[in-house]
């Protein structure tokens, strides 16, 4: 037994596009721009280790301004020539040893001292490690966390170590996230995970000792991909039909912007705390726009029969939008047609669970799919993120650019949704990009323009598959198994973010064609997969198991509709939309036929 509406004067006004549901896309649009910085900045800014070298207290006491941190001695500022070039006339040669860079030139070794006093030849000296402490190559007064609890030599594990921790949490934040969102609602976990990753920036931007750490970005990761499924979700179910794919690309940019936005912020505050401290403040201010301008979504509450909050929230949107409702009593209907039909297709239980994806055989078929289509963008997405050499010597440059190649993929993404429907612009976007992926090594007798060139533009088709995953996979599942389905879907996609760098590895030690060929073949498969999903161009968002199986259905009807349609001009739409409203007829058979 399910809600419905119960007049369709209500049922049109739902489908607005008001001022209740703009203003609570504006606050998921600020969301999605705050979520990406956090890992963007754990891995490539709070973490950043520059060039360094023992700390010798004879020369660099004269020189540096310094603080003691954890018993040792690190720079707040050094001339930079000292570690550009090694000059035969320094007397650090009296100290420190040299080595060869990543460049083939010699630089002052970054771990190594000799041992103080023993004055045989240089050549002949006895080394140790640093145990006065480092001194950095500092530019732009940078400060960061690997500066600050010396992260380096032989505790520079420790540095990588967190920006992991925060891939396995994203692995566990999916899961969590999704059943946590479907069972207790969409406001409840927007709201909850707000909290949580405003306390846990505030938290790390005072963090005192680097151990604690840890667990923080483990826990960022849990809740910030547990806020972004359940973030796509509400746009899904908040969203009118037809302006679903421009909002859902609306989210997608807001996340790319965000992402551009990193370098700018992390430029003007150097000092890693700083940085965090910003951010921590931007989500205090995203937080209280969600408490008053984030409601549940309508097609959760119905589902959960939970009518006193559903009449609530429309009589709230009724304000807000400005349009009358006259007899509360009359808002909701119960549905009860389908309580004596016992078939796994018309479940309605109220607590759907993950094990409904694997025991409904058309979901678990759908799931199967969209698993294969997530682990394949995601492979090449970070493949060709880690394998693509950075851009000249300025890192906020390169992850300036890197970030903004997300802008026209997204792009890519709204347009052919809107032309070919979700299906076919995955297909087109990672079929495309697979292609480019597998000719490029192919392009190598050309120059390396040529495969540049290749590269970037399956970068950036892959970008718009990734963006059509986030909108296309929660329109293929009913409301109470949406956000489980993303998340499990995501899940996936972090296993292959785990195994694209040993990928890159292979490829580096065996041969550098590997990181191409095999995302290029994995695209391929999910592309070939994605052909057995229906169309989901034109159809409503489902609310429930049988609307989703309907969806087959539907699509049957749209190929119907299409080729009926296929000589009139300009008539596309008006003529194919009554044609999805018909409604669903038990007896009527699965296996309609096109007749011309």
């Amino acid at each position: 037994m399910t809600l419905e509406l119960a007049s369709d004067k209500i049922q049109n006004h739902v489908q607005k596009m008001g001022s209740f549901q703009i203003r609570a896309l504006a606050v998921l649009m600020a969301m999605s721009f705050l979520n990406t910085p956090v890992v963007v900045l754990c891995s490539v800014f709070v973490l950043y280790t520059p060039s360094h070298r023992c700390y010798v207290p004879s020369i660099d006491d004269q020189n540096l301004s310094t603080s003691a941190l954890g018993g040792k001695q690190s720079s707040s500022s050094i001339n930079s020539n000292d570690f550009a070039s090694v000059s035969n006339s320094s007397i650090l040669y009296q100290h420190i040893p040299t080595e060869p860079g990543p460049d083939g030139n010699l630089r002052w070794s970054q771990c190594h001292i000799y041992v103080k006093g023993d004055n045989s030849s240089v050549s002949n000296r006895s080394q140790t490690t640093c145990v006065e402490g480092w001194v950095f190559d500092i530019d732009n007064h940078v400060f960061s966390a690997a500066m600050e609890f010396s992260l380096v030599c032989d505790q520079a594990y420790m540095a990588p170590l967190a920006p992991s921790l925060s891939m396995f949490g994203y692995m566990v934040g999916a899961m969590a996230g999704g059943y946590v969102s479907d069972r207790f609602g969409r406001q409840f976990t927007q709201l909850s995970t707000c909290l949580a990753v405003t306390l846990l920036t505030i938290i790390l931007a005072f963090l005192p000792v680097w151990y604690a750490a840890y667990f923080l970005w483990f826990a960022m990761g849990c809740v910030v991909t547990s806020r972004e499924i359940s973030m796509m979700s509400l746009v899904n179910e908040t969203t009118p039909s037809r302006y679903r794919h421009l909002v859902g690309t609306m989210i997608m940019l807001s996340a790319a912007l965000g992402y551009m936005a990193v370098p700018g912020f992390s430029y003007i505050f150097p000092n890693w705390r700083h940085v965090l401290a910003v951010y921590g403040g931007l989500e205090v201010i995203v937080l209280l726009m969600t408490f008053f301008f984030v409601h549940e979504s309508l097609s959760w509450l119905m589902q959960k029969n939970k009518a006193k909050k559903a009449k609530k929230l429309l009589l709230v949107m009724s304000k807000v939008n400005n349009f009358a409702i006259e007899n509360t009593e009359i808002l909701l209907k119960k549905n009860d047609t389908e309580e004596q039909d016992t078939s796994e297709n018309k479940k309605t239980e109220e607590n759907l669970s993950y094990s409904d994806l694997l025991t409904i055989s058309f979901l678990r078929k759908r799931w199967a799919i969209f698993a294969i289509g997530w682990f394949a963008v995601t492979l090449a997405y970070y493949g060709l993120s880690l394998n693509t050499n950075n851009i000249g010597g300025n890192r906020y440059l390169a992850n300036f650019i890197g970030a903004a190649t997300e802008l026209p993929g997204t792009l890519v993404c709204f347009l052919t949704m809107k032309k070919l429907g979700g299906r076919r612009s995955f297909m087109f976007t990672t079929g495309f990009s697979s292609v480019c992926l597998l000719i490029t090594p192919l392009l190598e007798f050309g120059g390396k323009w040529f495969t540049i060139t290749s590269t970037m533009l399956g970068k950036l088709l892959i970008s718009g598959s990734l963006a059509n995953l986030y909108i296309f996979t929660g329109e293929l599942f009913p409301t109470l198994l949406r956000t489980q389905a993303l998340g499990g879907c995501t899940f996936l996609a972090r296993i292959a973010g785990i195994l694209a760098p040993f990928m890159v590895f292979i490829g580096e030690e065996l041969n550098p064609h590997i990181p191409y060929i095999v995302p290029g073949l994995v695209g391929l498969v999910a592309t070939a997969a994605m052909f057995f999903l229906p169309e989901t161009k034109f159809q409503p968002l489902p609310d429930t198991i049988e609307d989703a199986q309907n969806q087959e259905r539907n699509s049957i009807r749209l190929s119907c509709a299409k080729k009926t349609v296929n000589n009139r001009s300009n008539e596309n739409e008006d003529v194919l939309k009554p044609v999805l409203e018909i409604p669903n007829v038990e007896t009527q058979s699965k296996k309609e036929t096109c007749f011309e």
